[in-house]
């Protein structure tokens, strides 16, 4: 039986996930936005494997920059399978010299949002999975980062329980992604090789 779709955050945004009752790998194209237009058709920015029927959504997502804080436009889709949430996500930063810095910042606002108590790497099983092809090198200062960055996050959901995040960022042009998935508990519940197709299934065109 389904049950009640649940509201996930991501970063500071909230999206409706689909509910599925099991794992139904199926390709998915992330565009810009969900509805084209004759100026804007949809042309996929990133293809991935969700495990059921997505949901989309576009949210403000508002970052504090010195004084005053800037909302970046992040538009999404996730679905809930077995009760762990898959989502994809992108959003344009208008000044390439700013892509590193904000990466960094939705970073730091995915880990604020599940009030993540430890902060690690993703383990190296899946590390060598989430080398994204085509992902655009980014500087920081006089430093270049990785072409993804992943953390594997301890926190809570927004009902109090303990959550484990995967999350992983990458960057083309100027363009910014992020691929998460959310394990209620412990992270017993997700299939093993759940996160390896997950991970393993993104693609840049």
């Amino acid at each position: 039986m389904l049950t009640r779709c649940t509201a996930i955050l991501l970063g500071a945004t909230a999206l409706l996930c689909a509910c599925a009752p099991s794992y139904n790998w199926r390709a998915v194209a992330l565009n810009a936005s969900a509805s084209p237009t004759e100026q804007a058709p949809l042309v996929p920015l990133l293809w991935a494997i969700l495990p059921c029927k997505p949901d989309e959504a576009t949210r403000a997502l508002a970052f504090p920059s010195g004084t005053e804080s800037r909302t970046l436009s992040v538009h999404m889709m996730g679905c809930m399978a077995d009760g762990n949430t898959f989502t994809i996500a992108t959003a344009q930063v208008a000044d390439p010299a700013q892509l590193a810095a904000t990466l960094q910042q939705w970073q730091r606002s995915t880990r604020a949002q599940v009030k993540a108590l430890q902060v690690s790497a993703l383990p190296p099983a899946l590390t060598a999975l989430t080398t994204i092809a085509g992902a655009t090198p980014l500087q920081l200062g006089p430093s270049t980062l990785p072409r993804s960055t992943g953390l594997r996050l301890l926190g809570q959901g927004a009902d109090g329980k303990a959550l484990t995040v995967h999350a992983l960022w990458f960057a083309k042009g100027t363009q910014l992604f992020q691929a998460a998935a959310y394990v209620p508990g412990d992270a017993k519940g997700l299939p093993t090789d759940a996160l390896d197709t997950f991970f393993s299934g993104l693609r840049l065109p």
